[in-house]
């Protein structure tokens, strides 16, 4: 599905000054926001730039407009930079720069709108146009649209521009008129990612290996198509070069060297391509990783799995859970920032990934025991033609790129809203047994441990693992922990309406060193 692509927080504290319509009306922000703008600029602009009096001499990338945020001692400014940070520049000169940051301020007045990251043109109107044949009202509205190269990018206006236009007053409409632009657009940055992949791929890959996208960009569950990392898994046709690549440890850091210079080389012809940082490689993981981070804030994850090519199968089932039931997405993006706000999804520091909240999702919609009748089907049950282990990875591969994928013959009788199923959810892992049971998504069941505490990890078996996804001891203390603390939460009625940013997260404290205690976990 696609993934909307807004701004839908912004950390501010919503009190604008009675006075900054006048702050705008004469300039001095804006021209304060230059200024230091382009001061950084020329900082690291190359010296035989030409630089005129009102232009700059490169166009300022998210690295500057960071940098704008860190020394801008004015609230409003470090906001607008923000959006410059997200949205970026077209433009080098003075006059385009104010107009866009007058576009911005204005957006800043109303801390609950939503920004469009691209102002919607005639193309994006005439893909709207085909997005919405299902739609005969907002298929005819847009067609009225689509001489127009100038609707605005925050949602209020846009609403404003129709109502006070001949064509529309409905506010329901007008909303999936919204909702239709906004998923032309998210789509278009996905566009963007695809390209780039392709770009990587010539790059580096010969005509017997090839870069597979895999997690959050093909299933649909990216939160955020701006911060999330590019994941990819390399993929070679060639079983002597696999054998070769984990036999020979020399070999393996070589041929991961060698790929990062070839991926370095790219920031040659594009600006936007350098490095940020040196590459970093993980020769000895448990799936060997090169990690690149690019200047204009996006970061890059190549793999190199084993033969089971478990990253891609994975990424093909959570593809078609997410196809079998839209709740499934909404309830995940929802329970993600909510872990995410407790500080513990963070796979870096040994807690949990977006997989295993991915599969504790799944888990919950999927088991009968829990929702009777369930929101999702046991993929391995129901279809196990489409995510069978024995399939051929050429077809995993082939499943993974299509876009239109459907599950056939399965529709929920469950007319539970994702409200309803969110409460459910903190419900049923508050009172979960983190070191008794075992989570099956082959069987859509959970076991009993048949050693108690063979294992201080939490158990969550994939179709594709023999054993645990969670590799990590610390994950069951915190997972734990975390529900608990939620569940006090909404019991006082807390965290149940300040999504996404859940201030009320701040209270929570977990303490690693307890879950690296053996003896004391024993105990308990």
């Amino acid at each position: 599905i696609p993934r909307v692509e807004v701004i839908e927080s912004i950390p501010w504290d919503g009190n604008v000054e009675k006075n900054s319509a006048q702050k705008f009306t004469n300039e001095s922000l804006a021209l304060q926001a230059w200024k230091m703008l382009k001061e950084i600029v020329l900082e690291e602009a190359p010296k035989d730039k030409k630089i005129k009096l009102k232009s700059l001499p490169i166009l300022p990338t998210r690295h500057h407009f960071e940098k704008a945020i860190q020394i801008s001692n004015d609230e409003t400014l470090k906001k607008t930079f923000l959006l410059f940070k997200e949205f970026g520049m077209n433009s080098l000169h003075q006059k385009s720069f104010m107009k866009r940051f007058e576009r911005y301020y204005a957006a800043l007045e109303d801390p609950n709108d939503e920004v469009l990251t691209i102002r919607p043109t005639r193309q994006h109107i005439k893909k709207a146009i085909r997005y919405s044949s299902s739609d005969s009202d907002v298929h005819n509205l847009l067609s009225k649209l689509t001489k127009n190269d100038e609707l605005p990018y925050t949602k209020n206006a846009f609403m404003n521009y129709f109502k006070h236009s001949k064509y529309i007053k409905d506010d329901q409409l007008l909303n999936r008129v919204w909702e239709t632009v906004k998923k032309v657009i998210s789509n278009e940055r996905l566009d963007e990612r695809w390209k780039l992949v392709e770009r990587i791929q010539n790059q580096i890959c010969s005509k017997n290996s090839k870069l597979v996208p895999i997690g959050s960009m093909v299933t649909g569950l990216a939160t955020d198509l701006n911060s999330s990392d590019i994941d990819l898994c390399f993929v070679s046709n060639e079983s002597k070069f696999l054998e070769d690549f984990y036999k020979y440890p020399d070999f393996r850091r070589f041929f991961m060297k060698k790929m990062a210079d070839l991926l370095e080389l790219m920031g040659k012809d594009d600006p936007n391509l350098e490095f940020s940082q040196p590459a970093t490689f993980l020769p000895d993981a448990h799936t060997p990783l090169v990690e690149v981070s690019f200047k204009n804030g996006m970061s890059l994850d190549i793999a190199f799995p084993k033969n089971d090519y478990h990253s891609l199968r994975n990424t093909n089932l959570m593809k078609l859970y997410v196809a079998a039931d839209p709740r499934f997405p909404q309830l995940y993006l929802w329970f993600r920032t909510l872990l995410q706000s407790l500080g513990i999804r963070n796979s870096k520091e040994g807690l949990l990934s977006s997989y295993h909240v991915q599969l504790l999702v799944v888990h919950f919609l999927q088991c009968y025991m829990i929702n009777n009748p369930t929101v999702l089907p046991i993929l391995c049950k129901t279809h196990p033609n489409l995510v069978t282990n024995d399939l051929k990875i050429d077809e995993v591969i082939e499943r993974i790129e299509d876009f239109g994928v459907k599950i056939q013959d399965w529709k929920s009788a469950n007319t539970m809203s994702v409200g309803e199923l969110a409460i459910r959810l903190i419900e049923y892992y508050k009172n979960f047994p983190v070191h008794e049971d075992v989570i099956l998504i082959e069987s859509g069941r959970v076991i009993k441990r048949k050693q108690h505490r063979a294992s201080t990890r939490l158990q969550i078996l994939d179709p594709y693992s023999s054993v645990t996804v969670a590799r990590s001891d610390l994950i069951p203390w915190a997972f734990r922990d975390g529900m608990k603390f939620i569940h006090l939460e909404m019991l006082q009625g807390r965290m149940i309406d300040s999504f996404p940013e859940f201030p009320e997260a701040r209270e929570f404290q977990f303490d690693p060193r307890r879950a690296l205690n053996v003896d004391e976990n024993v105990q308990e």
